[in-house]
């Protein structure tokens, strides 16, 4: 598999992931986590977790580059696709939730 195929799957991925995380944050908030530090630190540990798959995302799917003129813009062109996508799938959830109320 070539590396921009890799790279756009997996950023797909990560997207899909926000959702469950969400939906695993709900989960444990309803199971009885209901002081604000155990929220404050759940709400910590799934974004670090989000943060930490991207950074294996990066290291895994974005090719090294000698010098840093390269590296910057890989990294730039990396986090713009993880932004795009991500508001790409916000938009489409959103869509498909509207469409859901209407067709009630």
């Amino acid at each position: 598999m070539k590396t921009a195929l890799r790279l756009v799957l997996g950023s797909f991925i990560w997207v899909a992931l926000i959702p469950l995380v969400g939906f695993l944050r709900i989960w444990l908030f309803r199971s009885g986590l209901r002081s604000p530090e155990a929220t404050t630190i759940v709400v910590y540990v799934t974004e670090g977790v989000l943060i930490l798959l991207a950074a294996l995302l990066y290291w895994r799917c974005v090719p090294s580059a000698p010098d840093w003129g390269k590296r910057v813009a890989y990294f730039v062109g990396f986090v713009l696709l993880l932004a795009s996508v991500s508001v790409a799938m916000g938009y489409g959830l959103y869509a498909v939730v509207m469409m859901l109320i209407f067709l009630q």
